[in-house]
């Protein structure tokens, strides 16, 4: 290998490390934080109302379920003019007694031509999984995880994470943009090992 082309192939290999390092900076959100959704907490989006007539969902039905309610919210996130009522996503949904199964979670969001960026568990461990999601909100995806409704832990319930900080994530569940600190989301989302759907608008 003469010199010329030993020179050029360091160059190629030094770009496609900062190239690999922007992306990870990017994808993990190593250099935000703090990052709030802006779309999930404007007051005049819709997506704050305990019930919108507009919008036809409601936090934390007991008629549909937090799987339908939280599809719904998304495709409002995404855009999707109109929206489908709860209703309608039940069935999408194929929603039993108000449960959604984990792989029908995306069906809605493929079907209307979005693109599932992940869906599954996204670490062994919390801090990798954590690190992983606010690269996700980082980038305005959508995410919806899956974790414990209480400290009983009984109950599956799925949530929309609207934000983070370093201390913890905001969501909408039962009530608009609830705080979780990482100690109890630690606890919480364990369940499913740290499931999310991720959809890139």
């Amino acid at each position: 290998m003469t010199f010329s082309r030993f020179c050029t192939l360091v160059f190629v290999v030094a770009a496609i490390l900062f190239l690999i390092s922007l992306f990870l900076i990017n994808a993990y959100g190593a250099l935000q934080t703090e990052y709030k959704i802006a779309k999930f907490w404007d007051p005049n989006a819709g997506t704050l109302d305990e019930f919108d007539e507009r919008l036809g969902y409601c936090f934390h039905s007991n008629y549909y379920g937090c799987g339908v309610q939280a599809v719904q919210i998304g495709l409002d996130y995404l855009n999707v003019k109109p929206l489908p009522t709860q209703r309608q996503l039940a069935d999408e949904l194929g929603a039993k007694d108000t449960w959604v199964h984990h792989d029908n979670l995306h069906k809605p969001f493929k079907s209307r031509g979005f693109k599932v960026i992940q869906q599954g568990g996204i670490g062994n461990n919390f801090n990798t999984a954590l690190k992983r999601l606010k690269g996700y909100i980082a980038q305005d995806f959508l995410v919806i995880v899956c974790a414990y409704l209480n400290d009983e832990k009984k109950m599956g319930s799925y949530y929309v994470v609207t934000g983070y900080d370093e201390n913890g994530v905001w969501v909408h569940g039962n009530k608009p943009n609830m705080y979780y600190p990482n100690s109890k989301f630690s606890e919480l989302w364990r369940y499913q090992k740290y499931w999310v759907l991720v959809v890139k608008p």
